[in-house]
């Protein structure tokens, strides 16, 4: 590429990274500006990142324990745990509150420049490729659920990008190329992120998606495309994957939250002002859900873009369309019919794991939007568009994008303005005091405390338990105090069993499964490096189009 071009290049690059910043701080200008993130569940998801900050900053670990954390107190198993994100490192120095409100701003824009180039991809002129991605960063499923502190929704915004890699992956050669191996990047980078819920869902629509265009095409490449990049993905981030597998193993939710009742949709699309205190259509709201969990807000033009553009697209992205309608159909509340589709799932693997069946809608929107803009090229190519001339229509589309922007940042505001509010303080998540049983067999003085390791000394007048407010789990129990045995209690309570006179009891935090994940981590990792070292001294290796 010649100088001139590259510059060219280079500055059209430029401009379309701040147009997407742009766009993601305009979007989330009610989170980024308004107040501090202080409702919903940011309540407790933004003191995980605070206690990753305390970690690096006070104690000089990665906290691998939060006891008061949700789920699970495995902070490295905890599915919703940002512990080992690839930017964690960055809390080493940044207050809490500007990280988080940068993560925000990194994803949005992130998914605006992921889904103008999947739109470009798949034959989209620029105009019309914004006009998709706005309405696939800035719609409400996104507006709503990183209001209210869904930050592993944020994992969503890498969908554009999966696809993209993936589908340039079957289209290339057989050998490991540079696509299939950003594919793996993005689903390993999900995983660490604790973003597992898009993760899986990702995954669940581009393997539809990879079937029916195997199907289509009579040819096995986008499944090994997709296949491949999920098992080195899940390598990559195998730190991550072990340790939640041995942890949740058997995991289910212990109830389900209603899909979406079919005569909700067109509500759920199309009406304005909708926020935490919309309700009706039959929906309710168990288990501390609310109507976060149902509003996909695209507006009334967005959903005629997106029609349109479908209606032309019908045969072209045949697969990506099926593959949405797979989850659209999985995402409504089926009971009104006599059957419960959610009920058929329980007892499948990882479909068991997901409690809520709605958000699914928004895979199906994903689906639409980028098959719309694929669509939207062939009516644009025909000659009764021509007719309009390249720039009118370049200008029209233009304004567009402008007018969705512009209505849904808006249908936004509702739901940022409920999220924000005064400053969190720090909390110290820490653990009760250990007691000594029997009582008043001794004495004992904290010497040092820290996310993964506790000192105390113990005297006691003969054999004695110290109890820990934590519960025992089997005889590989993360929590180790070296030489000196760990029992359970009778109420299922750690206990270090120490002896008579003067003790040190120095109980330290071992992740089950860290060091085999990291092990599965490192192999990947030596694998990539030995796939790229083979592709730059042997060209046969290379796809033909590197």
């Amino acid at each position: 590429m010649n100088e001139p071009a590259s510059r060219t290049r280079g500055a059209r690059l430029a401009l379309l990274a701040a147009a997407t910043v742009g766009l993601a701080s305009l979007f989330q200008a009610g989170l980024l500006f308004g107040g501090s993130l202080h409702h919903f569940d940011w309540f407790v998801h933004w003191h995980y990142y605070d206690w990753i900050r305390i970690g690096l900053q006070e104690h000089g670990v990665l906290p691998l324990f939060m006891v008061d954390a949700w789920h699970t107190a495995n902070f490295v198993a905890n599915a919703q745990s940002p512990v080992l994100g690839p930017l964690v490192w960055l809390l080493a120095w940044l207050p809490t509150e500007l990280y988080v409100k940068g993560l925000v701003a990194l994803y949005t824009a992130l998914g605006a420049l992921g889904g103008f180039a999947l739109a470009r991809e798949l034959g989209a002129r620029p105009a019309v490729a914004a006009c998709a991605a706005v309405l696939w960063t800035c719609g409400g499923f996104f507006a709503a659920h990183v209001a209210v502190g869904h930050h592993w929704s944020l994992g969503g915004y890498w969908l554009p990008w999966l696809f993209l890699l993936v589908r340039r992956a079957a289209a290339g050669s057989r050998v490991v190329g540079p696509a299939l191996l950003g594919a793996a990047a993005v689903q390993a980078a999900a995983l660490l992120e604790g973003q597992h819920h898009p993760f899986l869902w990702q995954t669940g629509l581009v393997g539809v998606w990879a079937a029916f265009e195997a199907a289509r095409r009579r040819d096995s490449g986008a499944l090994r495309a997709w296949l491949g990049a999920t098992l080195l993905g899940v390598a990559l981030a195998g730190a991550r994957v072990v340790p939640l597998l041995l942890e949740f193993a058997d995991y289910a939710p212990e109830a389900r939250i209603g899909g979406l009742p079919p005569g909700a949709l067109l509500h759920s699309l199309l009406a304005r002002g909708q926020g935490p205190g919309t309700a009706g259509f039959g929906v309710v709201f168990d288990h501390g859900s609310g109507w976060w969990e149902y509003t996909f807000y695209l507006g009334a033009v967005g959903l005629v873009f997106v029609a349109v553009g479908v209606a032309g697209a019908l045969r072209r992205e045949a697969a990506l369309l099926g593959a949405g309608l797979v989850a659209a159909l999985a995402c409504l509340d089926t009971t009104a019919f006599g059957f419960d589709a959610w009920e058929l799932l329980r007892h499948v693997p990882v479909a068991s794991s997901q409690r809520c069946p709605a958000r699914l809608l928004v895979l199906a929107q994903f689906a639409a939007i980028f098959a719309a803009a694929a669509g939207w090229e062939r009516w644009l190519s025909g000659k009764s568009w021509r007719r309009f001339g390249e720039r009118r229509v370049t200008a029209a589309f233009a304004l567009l994008a402008a007018w969705l922007v512009a209505d849904l940042v808006s249908a936004a505001r509702p739901w940022q303005a409920a999220a924000v509010g005064p400053a969190q303080a720090s909390r110290p998540h820490r653990m009760d005091d250990p007691v000594l049983a029997p009582v008043g067999a001794g004495r004992v003085s904290e010497l040092e405390r820290s996310p993964n390791r506790m000192r105390f000394q113990v005297e006691s007048d003969g054999t004695a338990f110290l109890v820990f407010p934590v519960a025992w789990r089997d005889e590989r129990d993360a929590w180790r105090a070296g030489a000196l045995p760990t029992v359970p209690t009778a109420t299922g309570l750690l206990a270090v069993r120490v002896p008579a006179g003067e003790t040190e009891v120095d109980l330290r935090y071992r992740t089950p499964g860290l060091r085999a994940g990291l092990a599965l981590s490192a192999v990947a990792l030596l694998g990539v490096a030995a796939v790229a070292l083979l592709r730059s001294r042997r060209p046969w290796l290379r796809d033909p189009e590197d």
